[in-house]
């Protein structure tokens, strides 16, 4: 049966509500697969797998699987499609928010050697998209890294490089936890309903140690500062996005070795993580 058909045979169609988008076209998946280029016996955690078309390219290469959906139609479905990989094993189906997971979960949702970091794979829905990744980094520890598929504009500012219009907080804190890179972009038809924009998948490796290894409250807050006024000059978005005198965001961006004139998306991770430690010999640690 097609992708669609198992949906439709299910009476099941796509629910604005839940930002569903469902993937059609079986090449992707074998792709995304593919170009991962995981180890066979790789466990994968996949969020929100809708009908189950990456799940059964997962399952296909040889990957334990969990699933965590939220609508409970698409768990029955998941549930009949997949009912001998689950039998077997296999492939286990939550229902249930990813964003709810704690740290423990990740440890027991995988059925595979106990030792093994999971990756986390799925399409995310535009409106979540940074709560879940900003889960996924929370939880990097305990991930070998994510896959995941992204509206285009948001995959562009992941990967933007400094001192460009997609260069961002989100970038910044996405080089913080890992190393992304592009798998393949994946046109509007390859959807039902067809969405809007184009799509990109990126594979998010997160490497250990990971590549800041500061204060990650700091850095937090230093990036909503340092972005938040994003044509202002660094010393006067710190000062007021850190409440702060003008004089002590110069003395800090300074000891930084940044230039107080300078605005946020000219500086890397690197100047972020001399400039988040600056700040805790100054200020300690924010609450």
């Amino acid at each position: 049966m097609s992708e669609r058909s198992w949906l439709t045979a299910a009476g099941i169609r796509p629910r604005k509500r839940l930002g569903q988008n469902f993937l059609l076209d079986p090449k992707i998946p074998a792709l995304i697969v593919e170009r991962a280029g995981w180890d066979p016996a790789a466990p994968v955690l996949e969020i929100g797998p809708g009908g189950g078309a990456l799940t059964h390219a997962l399952l296909a290469a040889g990957h334990p699987v969990h699933c965590v959906e939220k609508d409970p139609a698409l768990v029955t479905l998941l549930q009949e499609r997949f009912a001998n990989e689950i039998e077997a094993g296999a492939l286990s189906v939550q229902e249930g928010d990813a964003l709810a997971l704690a740290d423990e979960d990740l440890t027991r949702t995988v059925r595979a050697d106990p030792g093994a970091r999971p990756w986390v794979a799925g399409n995310l829905p535009y409106p979540i998209t940074t709560p879940l990744l900003v889960w996924c980094y929370a939880h990097a520890p305990r991930l070998a890294g994510a896959v995941v598929m992204v509206q285009r504009e948001y995959g562009d500012r992941l990967l933007a490089r400094v001192d460009t219009r997609a260069y961002s907080s989100i970038t910044v804190w996405t080089r913080a936890h890992a190393e992304p890179r592009s798998l393949l972009r994946v046109g509007r038809s390859s959807f039902w309903p067809r969405p809007g924009v184009e799509s990109v998948v990126l594979e998010l490796r997160f490497p250990d140690p990971p590549p800041f290894s500061g204060d990650r409250a700091a850095l937090e807050r230093i990036l909503r500062a340092a972005f938040g006024q994003r044509r202002k000059m660094l010393q006067n978005t710190l000062a007021s996005g850190l409440a702060i005198d003008k004089t002590e965001a110069v003395d800090l961006l300074r000891e930084a070795e940044c230039d107080p004139a300078a605005r946020a998306e000219t500086l890397e991770l690197n100047d972020f993580a001399r400039l988040t430690a600056a700040w805790g010999a100054r200020f300690g640690s924010p609450e």
